[in-house]
């Protein structure tokens, strides 16, 4: 579920990004929020965003916009996985949980899942690269 989550929140920075490198093309208007707050906070698997919301009260007012649309999607994310594959995930993975290897784990199952289940991996494979 983490990647699937990962790969929403780097696709929804995407939008606005600005051209000056890879890092600050992901984070859009929080660029100079993380350079300035999360500098020593290496990228990858998250961190960056983790850190920009441990520092929410000191972020300018356009990345503060684009982490709660980011959070907002992040919470829809998980509903839509919750609703669709939340069986599934208890039958076939009982102890993984959002965050914690379940996406991976129903992909390795995937003859088995239910068909909403499966449509709904099928429809998110690939994106950023984090496909289950």
């Amino acid at each position: 579920m983490r990647g699937v989550l990962l790969a929403a929140a780097l696709l929804a920075f995407a939008p606005l990004a600005s051209a000056q490198t890879a890092t600050n093309d992901i984070l859009g208007p929080c660029a100079d929020d993380a350079a300035r707050l999360c500098a020593s906070v290496a990228a990858g698997h998250g961190a960056k965003m983790k850190c920009l919301s441990e520092h929410e009260a000191e972020l300018g007012p356009e990345c503060k916009e684009r982490m709660t649309a980011v959070k907002a999607r992040m919470k829809e994310l998980a509903d839509e996985v919750e609703n669709l594959c939340g069986g599934d995930g208890k039958r076939l993975c009982p102890d993984r949980t959002l965050g914690s290897g379940l996406l991976p784990c129903l992909a390795e199952h995937e003859k088995d899942l239910s068909q909403p289940c499966r449509d709904w991996l099928d429809a998110h494979r690939g994106h950023g690269g984090a496909a289950p």
